[in-house]
């Protein structure tokens, strides 16, 4: 409700600035996403597909990125998986020439999930390499040795096995000396699974 008071209060400016256009996509990004949570989907591109209109009218082009992105994210949740590549890597090429590396991360893993689902696993290793190199240990340590176990869960996939408990050991042991708990539990089961496949 605050967002869409919010917005309302954008949208009826008489004379709005280049900020205001800012603050109400940054109104639409989060009422999006509240509407696509709850399964109304069409609602949430409807606000994503306006805030990109004003984002594009105005040039407004890390606004932009993110809002490709969220259309992306409602286009790979119906399994329109090449749609979705479609807005994830246009939203990374805008990120990219603007060095926003944490969006970047976001782009390249969204990439890297689309190849995940179209079984495409050299690439799908790509962009969750390439996601990975625009995290910092220290900002964000549940995050990078997450990227580890779906990266070892990826080698394992291509029955690279070596590879696959390398990544999740170093994943595990990080993880333990860290405290991190939050994907613990899920990088333990990915090892014993690799065990598993190799007879261990």
């Amino acid at each position: 409700e605050f967002y869409t008071i919010l917005a309302k209060h954008y949208q009826n400016k008489k004379n709005p600035t280049i900020e205001d256009y800012k603050n109400l996509i940054l109104c639409y990004i989060p009422l999006g996403a509240a509407f696509e949570e709850t399964g109304l989907k069409n609602t949430a591109m409807n606000y994503y597909i306006t805030g990109l209109k004003i984002a594009e009218s105005h040039d407004l082009q890390t606004h932009r990125a993110m809002l490709l992105n969220n259309i992306g994210v409602i286009y790979f949740g119906i399994n329109e998986y090449n749609l979705a590549s479609d807005y994830f890597s246009e939203a990374s090429v805008i990120n990219l020439k603007h060095q926003r590396n944490h969006e970047l991360f976001i782009n390249y893993n969204n990439l890297a999930e689309v190849y995940l689902k179209t079984n495409n696993l050299s690439k799908s290793m790509d962009y969750s390499l390439k996601a990975l190199q625009y995290l910092k240990e220290e900002d964000d340590a549940a995050m990078y040795y997450m990227m580890h176990t779906n990266i070892g869960t990826l080698y394992a996939l291509r029955n690279e096995y070596p590879m696959a408990i390398s990544y999740l050991k170093n994943s595990i042991k990080h993880q333990k000396e860290l405290g991190l708990t939050s994907y613990l539990i899920t990088s333990y089961l990915s090892l014993a699974d690799v065990y598993n496949k190799i007879n261990l």
